[in-house]
């Protein structure tokens, strides 16, 4: 039995809780989807924002965990905040017990934070709905899922976003998956360690577009950006592919 566990960063907006449920909820679908399947994986979801001392334990011999999931966030990876900070040196230890990490945007950068690597706000300003990325060579063995559609054969995979903060460059020890000209940081990896993405894969056009909408209307994004995004929103999403390169990745395969 594959033991995973999925670290809730935040709680979705209230229009998605009452449709999708809580990313814990979110990504134990997208990962069975992607076959990863309830019969021979043990999921738990651990909220940590409020209660930090959610994490997960890592000290149980008698059930030990394979992988851990960090979700993406409303909030900071870089601010020093009790549970970040903890979350963070959760990290570390999860790595120096062979626990697989799987870091999705704010998950990505607080991992490339634990890693030494600077996170902060990006000067090129937000990155919104479907975005074709550039893969690396090791992203496109990453991401082999996607080596006969259309969008690998320019080099690129669409993955939805929702982020103003990035990782400035690449963490010691791992490989650039892939970039943008807006993130130059789209993902690294290391082989049986981490694995991790800026954007969403586990987004739907529901979610993008409920987000865009509400950042838009609270004066976060711009109305133009967001228009833009909201068009965007419903372009080709190869999140569910992705997915799959996640669970390849816990498997070890």
């Amino acid at each position: 039995m594959t033991r995973v566990a999925i670290i809730e960063a935040d709680t979705p907006i209230p229009a998605v809780v009452s449709e999708l449920g809580t990313y814990g909820t979110i990504f134990t679908n997208l990962l069975v989807a992607a076959g990863l399947s309830q019969e021979t994986t043990q999921y738990s979801v651990h909220h940590v924002v409020e209660h930090p001392e959610n994490l997960p334990n890592l000290e149980d011999p008698a059930d030990p965990l394979d992988a851990v999931l960090i979700s993406g966030s409303k909030h900071n990876s870089y601010e020093d905040i009790d549970w970040i900070n903890q979350l963070a040196a959760f990290v570390n230890a999860a790595l120096a017990k062979g626990v697989r990490v799987v870091g999705i945007c704010f998950g990505h950068q607080v991992v490339a934070r634990a890693l030494g690597a600077k996170v902060g706000v990006n000067p090129k300003g937000w990155e919104i709905a479907a975005v074709p990325i550039t893969l690396t060579e090791k992203g496109q063995e990453v991401f082999a899922e996607l080596a006969d559609t259309a969008a690998a054969a320019d080099g690129t995979i669409n993955i939805m976003q929702m982020h103003r903060d990035i990782v400035f460059e690449v963490p010691e020890g791992t490989e650039l998956l892939a970039y943008t000209d807006v993130c130059r940081v789209q993902g690294f990896y290391k082989r049986g360690a981490i694995w991790t993405v800026q954007g969403h894969p586990e987004f739907t056009d529901f979610i993008e577009t409920s987000l865009i909408t509400l950042r838009r209307d609270a004066g976060a994004i711009d109305p133009e950006l967001a228009a833009d995004g909201l068009k965007r929103a419903h372009d080709r999403n190869d999140g569910p592919a992705i997915a799959k390169s996640i669970v390849r990745f816990i498997r070890d395969e």
